[in-house]
């Protein structure tokens, strides 16, 4: 069981990643935000943080400026989600972060197959989730696509 913080916005995606992770074991605390989620990581480690990219009060990548600067191996542990992947100031910051992304809208089995293979380490399963017919997007990419 890996104890894991889920940081979006949007309520009914925090409920869904919560729940499906709470099916597969987990623990699961949820923030609303960047300063949330700041001010729960300074309590405990989580052995993920899944982190909307673009939201209010702290964006990700303020919270993850602050993480790697205070904690890199926690910075280490960082799934980022974003359905904003067009702008030049996200793209450019996923690809310098160097972190996996789970895309938006992502699928449940997605989001399971992406968690386990950031959780067990390194595997050929990091990298874009099976898919069993070439239309079934969105994917989960290992690292943002240069």
């Amino acid at each position: 069981m890996a104890r894991i913080l889920v940081v979006d916005d949007e309520a009914e995606i925090r409920e869904l990643i919560r729940r499906v992770l709470m099916i597969e074991g987990h623990e699961v605390d949820m923030a609303a935000h960047g300063a949330a989620a700041l001010a729960a990581l300074a309590v405990r480690p989580y052995d993920l943080v899944i982190c909307n990219v673009r939201m209010p009060v702290m964006d990700g990548p303020t919270l993850y400026a602050h993480i790697l600067d205070r904690d890199p191996v926690q910075a280490s542990r960082f799934l980022f989600c974003t359905g904003d992947i067009l702008s030049v100031d996200v793209g450019s910051f996923l690809l310098a972060a160097d972190r996996p992304v789970l895309m938006k809208p992502f699928t449940v089995a997605g989001l399971r197959e992406t968690v386990r293979a950031l959780l067990n380490g390194p595997s050929a399963s990091a990298g874009r989730q099976r898919r069993e017919h070439p239309a079934q997007e969105p994917y989960a990419a290992s690292r943002f696509p240069a």
